[in-house]
């Protein structure tokens, strides 16, 4: 593990991106290809009932997939679901693939980031083997609680671990064109850009 190489890719985290890893993979010119390692019904823990605000045993779908770009494993993660946003999920994934297309067509939602948090570590070492890394390799976790831009609703909970030498995190927020007072008529935010290699 961890002799795999491929043109590094950039992750950007913000508030006016889709949390779609598909999506900003092409975007860097990269192929994106995920692979579903398991898709199940399980009761929510604690820790996660407590982000998306429903009670700790909902029912929830627990889906772990491998990322990758250019067919290099990247990243590993596991996303957090309750069954009440996508009844079917395992059904919807063999037809759709792309979880942000699922909760567009099927929960009828526009995902967007509703908090995001990033850090480098030692990758956890019982996933280590799944983005092609080594036990104690630098990668990103990046955990990311999703809602739906029109009402609110609290749609999923994602703990996507990335291997640095493959992934650049660029972190998006506030405003590049100055002040307050100044508006933007463009639908989008323009951010402000900081690449953390």
């Amino acid at each position: 593990m961890g002799t795999f190489t491929a043109r590094r890719v950039d992750y950007r985290v913000s508030p006016a991106e889709a949390p779609s890893w598909s999506r900003m993979v092409r975007e860097s010119g990269s192929v994106p290809r995920t692979v579903v390692r398991s898709c199940s019904v399980v009761p929510m823990p604690a820790e996660v009932a407590a982000l998306l605000r429903m009670a700790e045993d909902t029912p929830c779908h627990r889906l772990r997939r491998r990322s990758f770009t250019d067919d290099v494993p990247a990243a590993y993660g596991t996303e957090w679901v309750p069954v009440a946003v996508v009844p079917e999920l395992a059904q919807a994934l063999r037809s759709f693939g792309s979880l942000d297309a699922i909760l567009r067509g099927s929960a009828g939602a526009i995902p967007r980031r509703a908090w995001t948090r990033a850090s480098m570590a030692p990758i956890d070492p019982g996933v280590a083997t799944e983005p092609g890394s080594r036990t104690g390799d630098p990668a990103w976790l990046v955990e990311s609680l999703d809602d739906d831009a029109g009402s609110g609703r609290l749609l999923c909970f994602t703990q996507r671990w990335m291997r640095a030498d493959a992934v650049r995190v660029l972190l998006e927020t506030g405003s590049a064109r100055g002040g307050a007072r100044e508006h933007s008529t463009e639908s989008r935010p323009v951010a402000a850009r900081v690449a953390i290699t």
